[in-house]
């Protein structure tokens, strides 16, 4: 047991001692007007304090408040971040697909046309062939077929 910083041997040491100063018959009176002085330090030292435990206790709430708050945004945002994310993914991914097609179809139709271009990776210029079987060449874009020459 502690009493104001003060352990049971401690106590035992000093109410001898006020034994000895005060005398066995005003030592009960003096006990009661000590008990009394403690008890009500101890009620004017709770009034101080109250006000500031009340605050604090505010405060506190406040704060338990807004970070409960800012948890959930923070979850809402990864969440709509991951959302997002796998949106782009799945977006790029479509692109990707589209783009191959197009790439394989337009291959496709240069080649019945004559005409090849580059392969994947390399860049997409379409380079002009020659027909084999005819010896005029296929007409460039803005320029007339010249018979003359079949």
């Amino acid at each position: 047991m502690n009493f104001i910083g003060v352990g049971v041997p401690e106590m035992i040491l000093i109410a001898v001692l006020a034994l000895i100063i005060v005398g066995p018959k005003k030592l009960p009176e003096v006990m009661g007007q000590i008990g009394r002085t403690v008890r009500e330090v101890r009620r004017q030292a709770s009034e101080v304090t109250r006000p500031f435990t009340d605050e604090f206790d505010e405060i506190k709430d406040d704060y338990n408040e807004v970070r409960t708050d800012l948890t959930s945004a923070q979850r809402q945002l990864r969440d709509e971040s991951q959302s997002l994310n796998r949106e782009l993914r799945s977006t790029v991914g479509e692109t990707k697909k589209v783009i191959d097609d197009a790439a394989i179809e337009t291959s496709a139709r240069l080649a019945e046309a004559g005409e090849s271009v580059a392969g994947p990776g390399q860049p997409s210029k379409v380079v002009k062939m020659q027909r084999r079987s005819t010896k005029r060449k296929l007409p460039v874009a803005g320029k007339k077929l010249d018979n003359t020459n079949t």
